[in-house]
């Protein structure tokens, strides 16, 4: 470990202690600080103290802002300008919640939720403010009325500007959750103990710390208190602060340990560095997942870590790319690759390898299958753009399938890179472990229903990675050379194929839960909640009018019944009649403005003979109830209950004196009455999907509820026998059929009264599941491409260039092109089918409107509209409507929303003006109700003397369920449409681009041969474009180099020719002379030889032994000269390149100057080649090696096989002195010699015979170190 890491790590380590230990005594300081009631006093007085001064402050600054406002509105009366330019300029720039102007008392000028009057005190005085408090049903609100006075030459008029904004909303209703507040969250922070704001006065109830609400104009409005009560409450917000510290603390422990644990692998060896960063992301996975267990984050900023499943995936998607990352790191080292295994422990691994990979791919998909069921991750919905949790939740599971293929390919490419003849094994053993496999995971693991598939698919996903592995290993697919984008495409779309069956599983398994949800309350015996308050009120009811004669009854029954209806029972209606005994009615009341005919008809003997057939008396008293409705079709209603008991004389008589009947029951909802509709949700996400549920008795419909959107969906009103037999027989029973464009999907289920429940929902639909898997594979596409283009801004490549070929690089930019009018289309169709759907619901809605006002003009002309009527002709044309007199609301078929502040009960000021004044006949507003968009239409109905008597309203949905559906359609039909189009032209295309780049791809050909000294390429002009005036220049560029060339060669030819003479004249003259001065003395010895004899003859012999030597050097040239000049003779036959070294080896065994080693290969290398001239060549090369070193020096030859040539490599080495820098550039050159002896010629030819056996030769020398000549030969075919 170098000193740098070594630092690195250390400071890791104990970074990450310090907070380690810093977290430990974080959660110790938390166990152990619970505040004694001393402290917890001191809190709460703070908290209290700390929120009325927030409550003044705020009194303060809305004073302020609604003074300005009125010398605002008083500037601009007095500069004469209109209600409409006060309107548009003055009232937009402030945020109250209601605005009301009157002048002389009569309304002039609202806006938004003002009230429709308010008590005008004409004492008050001009600038002065009263300020109070007030309540009206569901809201709390601070008001002002300021009062000013303009005068003219005629009068003075008075005008009071009387503003408001919102302290309290508490919403009965489920939905408009988005206007809820609370003073509590204006005025007090949420880490402080609780407290509690009580707009209704002041109480005296036992308190912690208690602040009286006044303003300057009012005391004692209400006030601000703390109760013990509420020190859990206190507590719960302190773990939200402490769920902040705590994620932090987390993460930052996480991060830092994975950060450690990389740094200190680096400086292990490779085997104990992939299991220490194995084993280290097991155990961070082990705590991490314990510590979501047990550790409470509970802090609504962090909500993510509160959801388990959805928390758990994705960490187990971060720890899958953590250990794909550590050990594809090592595989893909090219050190570790050249590693060799021997057939056991490939055949082991391939074994293993398969096991283990369809464990992880079959474990993926079981995991995000079921964080579909048990999360409320919507992968299936028709949004456009997927929310926040799903496109983490897409991210995440992308990331997850492709570390484990991505691992999985390299693991087996490694396997399958080994020896060519250890291959069949592997496949063998890969397909008797994924065979395995198979049946374990079929038979033994996955055999429900719900998971039966994963073996399959799980079994499909390995032979696909074992097949792209092979391929890869084969070189038959080029990542290196191919297009990036096109990679990033494919590999996007066989994720989104695999995990799109995990998606559809669990969506379809979340759906079959549901649908038993949905069930449960009919299933339930005695849980139905309309039956409950059915019997609760009647209960009371009895109890209480018993007391009192039926004339008293009378006055008081409307108090007695809003006193017991709890708020949550207002999302149904209640009717309660209270009838004599012979059937007249006394008293009634209902919380519908216009109740259905049957609830106010009955039959004095329809109540009597069920009571006596019950055998019902005093001792066993109990409503009697029905769950059918009487003279109406029961499929009107999601819930119905009717109930009766009877009124006895007194406490102790069995007389009964009258009846008191109840009525509880939920119309279905429908789309035409959109109002109505959310009026009938019972949970926030009730949108997303439609159940609808009955029960049967005897097969025959008894009631009917609908889930969700108000869709119609169709079902029996009486079951078949053969389904009534399935369910007896079976309990639960499903089946499918298809209606229309859709297919039904029922799940019946066996009460145990002998009742049957029926769940049907509207399966998704093929359009909804390519709708779902293109946005999906879009998130995936777009997610890779970014990070493509991360990694490609880091290592400085061009996303759409890395490509080696134009036409690559072309059709890359023309998928992206492609790509990005795809994304235009869609969105472009989005936005024409939304004005579309716009103005068709606003046709509709104009035309409903006119039918309207037409019937309140022509029946009501004149006459005042009862709640009853309007109901009726609503009814009539199946729509809510609401009328508005003089800007105020005086009739609805839903008042539940006006008086929960929902909708403002007065009319918009733009549309009243634009047609009390500029004589509108028509005017648009857009409201949202949660996430529902609503288009509410307004037309005036005119009076007798054609005067404005009132205007009509009535909302619809802007974008309703058919709206989705043809968007939905439209945009599947698009796309499929789209992509077949776009694989045409790529076809076409592909095609274009083959024919425009293939001159191109014959030009890069011919400067590649050019480049190895082809001069002789032509090549055909067959166009008159750019490219024919490239072909054309690059063949006169040919044959002007050619015939340069040519030049060139013959002027070096005959210089050479001349060099050559004057080496060989040098050469031939220096034997000659001492042949000259033999020859002579020669001459001499002979002359000599007649007088000296016998001593004479071995001058002779000696001379002419001289003379022998210096002949034999003159042929030595000649044939070395000879051998350069001529190619070689030789025929061309396979030998072994090992072999040819071994024999050359062995003719200098007994040389005592130097010492030979020997390095072969462990099988032959097989080289095509003349054995004779490759002899000279090692003969050669250890000759001057022989000469290079000193005495004892060493040689070595090494043959090797190269794998990435393909090719046999030999190395001949010495340790002589080496070869300067200045004499290395002409080592190869003719004549060129560092020894005084020779003809220079040696290394020259050596370099001549490898080239014409295809080969190259090199050298590396360092001088006083030693020379290493490389050659590199083809193998023989």
């Amino acid at each position: 470990m170098d000193a740098s890491t070594n630092n690195t790590t250390t400071w890791l380590f104990a970074l990450l202690s310090i907070i380690a230990i810093g977290y430990g005594f974080f959660e110790w300081m938390n166990v152990q600080s619970d505040p004694a009631m001393e402290e917890v006093q001191q809190i709460a007085e703070d908290a209290v103290h700390e929120a009325s001064e927030n409550f003044q402050q705020f009194v303060f600054d809305y004073t302020s802002e609604a003074t300005s406002f009125t010398e605002d509105v008083r500037t601009q009366i007095e500069s004469g300008a209109t209600k409409e330019q006060i309107s548009n300029t003055i009232v937009p720039n402030y945020s109250f919640w209601g605005i009301l102007i009157t002048r002389d008392s009569t309304k002039w000028l609202w806006n938004d939720f003002a009230p429709d009057h308010f008590v005008n005190d004409s004492s008050t005085s001009a600038g002065s403010i009263y300020v109070s408090i007030g309540r009206e049903n569901n809201v709390g609100f601070l008001y002002s009325i300021i009062p000013f006075f303009i005068e003219d030459s005629s009068k003075v008029t008075r005008y009071d500007v009387y503003t408001r904004v919102k302290l309290l909303q508490e919403n009965v209703l489920n939905f408009g959750n988005n206007l809820e507040i609370n003073p509590e969250a204006l005025f007090s922070k949420s880490d402080t103990y609780p407290v509690s704001f009580n707009l209704n006065g002041v109480t005296d109830r036992k308190t912690l710390a208690r602040s009286i609400l006044s303003t300057a104009s009012s005391d004692s409005l209400g006030e601000i208190i703390a109760e013990q009560n509420d020190l859990d409450e206190f507590k719960i917000q302190r773990d939200y602060a402490v769920g902040i510290w705590r994620a932090l603390f987390l993460v930052v422990i996480f991060l830092l340990m994975v950060v450690l644990v990389f740094s200190l692998s680096k400086n292990l060896p490779t085997k104990w560095a992939v299991l220490f960063e194995i084993s280290s992301a097991i155990i961070l996975w082990l705590l991490i997942h314990f510590l979501s267990s047990k550790v409470q984050i509970t802090h609504p900023s962090f909500s993510f870590f509160a959801n388990k499943t959805l928390f758990g995936y994705l960490v187990n998607s971060t720890f899958s790319v953590l250990i794909s990352f550590s050990i594809s790191r090592v595989l893909l080292n090219p050190k570790n690759r050249s590693i060799t295994l021997n057939s056991t422990s490939l055949n082991a691994l391939s074994f293993f390898g398969s096991l283990i990979s369809g464990w992880f791919i079959s474990y993926y998909l079981v995991n995000s299958s079921t964080t579909i069921t048990n999360s409320e991750v919507n992968v299936m919905d028709l949004a456009l753009y997927p929310s926040l949790s799903t496109f983490v939740f897409y991210i995440s599971s992308g990331f997850f399938f492709a570390s484990i293929t991505a691992l999985s390919i390299i693991f087996f490419r490694y396997l399958l890179s080994q020896d060519t003849k250890k291959i069949p094994g592997i496949i063998i053993s890969f397909l008797v472990g994924s065979s395995i496999f198979f049946f374990v995971a079929k038979f033994f693991i996955y055999t429900t229903n719900f998971d039966a598939w994963i073996p399959l698919i799980s079994s499909l996903y390995l032979v696909l990675v074992f097949v792209l592995s092979f391929f890869w290993s084969r070189k038959k697919l080029a990542l290196q050379s191919s297009s990036k984008l096109r990679l990033v495409i494919f590999i996007s779309y066989i994720a989104t194929c695999f995990v799109y069956i995990a998606y559809s599983s669990g969506n379809t398994f979340r759906q079959n839960e549901r649908m038993q949800e949905a069930a449960q309350p009919f299933l339930d015996e005695g849980s139905n909640e309309v039956e409950s308050i059915t019997i609760q009120l009647l209960g009371n009811l009895n109890a209480s009018l018993s007391e009192n004669s039926l004339t008293q009854n009378t006055a008081s029954l409307e108090e007695l019944v809003e006193g017991y209806i709890r708020p949550d029972w207002l999302r149904y209606t209640i009717s309660v009649q209270l009838i004599d005994t012979v059937g007249s009615l006394i008293s009634d009341y209902t919380t519908s403005l216009s109740p259905p005919q049957w609830s106010t008809e009955f039959r004095i003997q329809d109540l009597v003979i069920p009571f006596e057939d019950e055998q019902i008396r005093r001792s066993n008293l109990r409503p009697v109830l029905r769950y059918r409705p009487i003279n109406t079709i029961n499929a009107s209603y999601s819930d119905f209950i009717r109930g009766w008991i009877p009124i006895f004389e007194n406490s102790e008589s069995e007389k009964i004196t009258g009846w008191i009947l109840c009525s509880v029951y939920e119309e279905v909802p429908q789309l035409e009455k959109p109002l109505r509709a959310v009026l009938s949700l019972k949970k926030e996400d009730a949108w997303q999907e439609t159940f609808s549920v009955t029960e049967y008795q005897n097969g025959i419909l008894l009631r009917q509820s609908i889930i969700g959107i108000p869709l119609d969906i169709p079902g029996p009103t009486a079951l078949v026998d053969e389904v009534v037999a399935r369910v007896n027989a079976d309990s639960i029973y499903t089946t499918s059929f298809v209606s229309g464009s859709n297919e039904i999907k029922e799940l019946y289920i066996n009460k145990s009264n002998g009742g049957i429940v029926r769940v049907a929902t509207i399966r998704m639909s093929f359009n909804n599941h390519v709708f779902s898997f293109l946005r999906l594979f879009m998130v995936i596409v777009f997610g890779g491409i970014i990070l493509l283009f991360i990694l490609s801004k880091v290592n400085n490549r061009n996303l759409l260039g890395s490509s080696r070929r134009f036409k690559d690089r072309l059709i890359d930019r023309l998928i992206f092109a492609s790509a990005t009018c795809l994304i235009a289309l869609v969105a472009a169709s989005y936005y024409v089918l939304t004005l579309q759907n716009e103005q068709e619901v606003k046709t509709q809605l104009f035309n409903r409107l006119e039918n309207l006002t037409s019937s309140l003009e022509e029946d009501y002309a004149g006459i005042e509209i009862s709640p009853e009527e309007l109901q009726r002709i609503a009814s009539v044309l199946d729509i809510d409507a609401s009328l508005f007199v003089s800007g105020s609301l005086t009739n609805s078929t839903t008042p539940q929303i006006f008086n929960q502040h929902l909708l403002s009960s007065n009319i918009p000021w733009d549309v009243f003006s634009n047609i009390t004044t500029f004589k509108s006949n028509e005017e648009l507003k857009v409201v949202s109700f949660d996430d529902q968009q609503m288009m509410i239409g307004y037309m005036p109905w005119m009076s007798d003397n054609n005067t404005i008597a009132g205007i009509a309203a009535i909302p619809t949905f802007l974008k309703a369920p058919q709206f989705y559906d043809r968007l939905l359609s439209t945009i599947s039909y698009l796309i499929a449409f789209y992509a077949l189009i776009f694989g045409l032209l790529m076809l076409g295309v592909g095609y274009i681009t083959a024919q425009l780049t293939s001159p191109l791809e014959e030009i890069r050909e011919a400067l590649k041969d050019l480049s190895e000294g082809d001069f002789n390429t032509r090549l055909p002009v067959r166009s008159k474009d750019e490219i024919g005036t490239l072909t054309r220049a690059y063949n006169e560029m040919t044959r002007r180099l050619k015939t340069a060339l040519d030049e060139l060669a013959q002027t070096e030819r005959e210089a050479a020719w001349k060099e050559m003479a004057q080496q060989i004249a040098h050469e031939i003259k220096n034997p000659l002379t001492p042949m000259k001065l033999n020859l002579q003395h020669l001459e001499r010895q002979v002359e000599l030889a007649k007088e000296n004899g016998p001593e004479q003859d071995q001058r002779v012999a000696k001379i002419t032994t001289s003379m022998i030597e210096q002949i034999d050097a003159l042929n030595k040239i000649a044939s070395d000269f000879s051998t350069f000049a001529k190619p070689i003779q030789q025929e061309f036959k396979k030998l072994d390149i090992n072999a040819l070294i071994q024999s050359v080896g062995e003719m200098y065994e007994l040389d005592k100057h130097f010492s030979l080693d020997i390095h072969t290969t462990n099988k032959p290398l097989w080289v095509n080649g003349a054995k004779e001239e490759l002899r000279r060549v090692f003969v050669n090369l250890i000759k001057n090696a022989s000469e290079a070193v000193s005495q004892d020096g060493k040689i070595s030859i090494n043959t090797k096989f190269n794998s990435k040539k393909r090719k046999a490599q030999i190395e001949v080495s010495d340790n002589g002195q080496g070869i300067s820098q200045e004499d290395q550039k002409n080592i190869f050159m003719p004549n060129f010699s560092t020894k005084t002896s020779g003809t220079g010629l040696g290394l020259a030819i050596t370099k001549k015979i490898i080239e014409e056996h295809n080969g190259e030769i090199a050298f590396q020398s360092t001088l006083g170190q030693g020379t290493t000549f490389t050659i590199i030969l083809p193998l023989g075919k």
